[in-house]
């Protein structure tokens, strides 16, 4: 096949193909975790729980980066709150920055790297993009709680939290590819 020789075109049909199948397979699991989803079931949900054990490691980042500060919170499904805040906030299936990261692993394993430059990029940029979510929730329940959020009622949390993380995917792109 004549298409798949070009590096440059082998790669975009790789990082399309690759990132449409990982985002379906975000919609597929949390297909399987919703009650009386398309693919609802019990012994995954019992068992497995994928998305919802990420979700609680993220709430739980929070809540242990807010006791370093002998700030109390609690946490109730996927809801997170400071005590004594007005509000706190809820990690739906939006919130988890999942997409971000298909988009980042699709790109690692679709351009030409070693081995060894891809498991790193792998980790290193997987490690950096939950990290900026986690700084995202930390901020939103700091804004919340303390209400904050009305007086920019105009600004979308999720809309900036991509420009960031989809900016830190170009930035680290452009420092994998420009050798």
């Amino acid at each position: 096949m004549q298409l798949l020789q070009n590096q440059s075109t082998k790669f975009v049909i790789y990082f399309i193909g690759l990132s449409v199948l990982f985002n379906l397979g975000i919609t597929f699991f949390e297909g399987i975790e919703g009650i009386g989803g398309t693919f609802d079931s019990a012994y995954y949900r019992a068992h497995i729980h994928l998305i919802e054990n990420y979700r609680q490691f993220l709430l739980w980042c929070n809540q242990e980066f807010y006791a370093w500060f002998n700030v109390p919170t609690e946490k109730f499904g996927e809801v997170i709150r400071i005590i004594g805040g007005r509000t706190g906030i809820r990690l739906n299936n939006g919130c988890l920055g999942l997409g971000v990261l298909s988009i980042w692993i699709a790109f690692v394993l679709s351009y030409p790297l070693p081995r060894n430059k891809r498991l790193a990029a792998f980790f290193f940029g997987s490690i950096l993009l939950i990290l900026i979510n986690i700084s995202r929730l930390l901020i939103l329940l700091y804004i919340y709680s303390n209400n904050i959020g009305a007086n920019y009622p105009w600004i979308d949390q999720h809309f900036v939290f991509n420009v960031v993380s989809y900016g830190f995917i170009l930035g680290m792109g452009y420092l994998l590819v420009r050798e």
